[in-house]
């Protein structure tokens, strides 16, 4: 770690500060992914980390608020690592449900996904699933300018999203108006809340769509819900046919709100398939630190959705 610290050392400013805040203080339980992540990308994770506390500054701009987001994802890998424990004795979601934590409150919402922004930097598989999505899906070789997002939480990929084409149209709708809510005030603080983009509170299940889009993204929706396979046929009529859908969920990853339980990442290949769609491109990767007896694993897909059923 000493050779990471002297770099960060060397750098200074805001790269220093927040590494420093997060790794000696709030959470040294992330020396370990961080010092990883650093060692697999070397600058370029430093570079990387240095435009994501960029974009955090901007996001959190009162220096209070912006500590207390790092200290929200210190109390999200202490409640990650509680949970494991005791999902480990059953692995079954359904032990944890008599389990409460300082996150699954309603006054905790917008704590939970202040945290959870922070993974996305510090822990080493919601990091490559942002790179995948940034390289793989926003850079790839097929139309996106029609974008939809269902369930954009805490907004970073709808403003990634914004970010890569400024002549991108998107929409994005969450159940949840706290969640609407947060992301529009990340895309307003980003400088991206403009007429490009919608955003809806309601249901995408029974709520109509003007049009039909290029690219629709789930990014860890499906173990939220109690029927994934309705909300991945929905997600395929509302994209054109030729377009793509990008999709991420997880298997055994214990969390008081994870509602669907996939066990192996075979069962997820054949809701995609059942769905009708043709994997494009696809990344599994174990979760970090997790007992291999766990099978915890990230999953995230690029597909293709060769027909439309039913309607927008």
């Amino acid at each position: 770690m000493s050779d990471f610290f002297e770099r960060i050392d060397s750098i200074g400013g805001d790269l220093r500060t927040t590494f420093r805040l997060l790794l000696d203080d709030v959470s040294p339980m992330s020396r370990g992914p961080v010092l990883d992540l650093y060692h697999t990308y070397g600058q370029g994770y430093l570079d990387e980390a240095t435009e994501f506390i960029s974009t955090m500054r901007r996001r959190f701009p009162r220096a209070e608020d912006y500590d207390h987001s790092l200290e929200a994802f210190g109390d999200l890998v202490v409640q990650y690592a509680r949970l494991s424990a005791v999902f480990q004795k059953t692995l079954d979601y359904r032990s944890l449900r008599s389990q409460s934590t300082a996150l699954d409150t309603v006054s905790g919402e917008d704590y939970y996904v202040q945290g959870l922004m922070w993974s996305y930097l510090f822990w080493f598989n919601h990091y490559n699933l942002r790179r995948f999505f940034r390289e793989r899906v926003l850079n790839g070789s097929f139309p996106t300018k029609d974008y939809l997002e269902i369930g954009p939480g805490h907004g970073l990929f709808l403003a990634d999203a914004l970010r890569a084409d400024e002549t991108r149209a998107a929409c994005a709708c969450d159940l949840n108006p706290k969640a609407v809510a947060f992301a529009a005030e990340t895309l307003e603080r980003l400088g991206l809340n403009s007429g490009r983009v919608e955003l809806v509170a309601g249901d995408c299940l029974a709520r109509s769509f003007p049009v039909l889009y290029d690219l629709c993204v789930l990014v860890e929706v499906l173990e939220h819900v109690s029927s994934p396979a309705t909300l991945l046929s929905r997600a395929v009529t509302l994209t054109k046919p030729g377009g793509r859908i990008f999709l991420t969920t997880v298997t055994n990853v214990p969390f008081v709100d994870h509602v669907y339980q996939f066990r192996h990442p075979d069962e997820i290949r054949r809701l995609i398939e059942t769905a009708g769609l043709r994997m494009e491109a696809e990344c599994v990767e174990r979760v970090y630190n997790s007992p291999e007896s766990q099978n915890a694993f990230d999953y995230f897909g690029l597909c293709r959705v060769d027909s439309v059923n039913g309607s927008r």
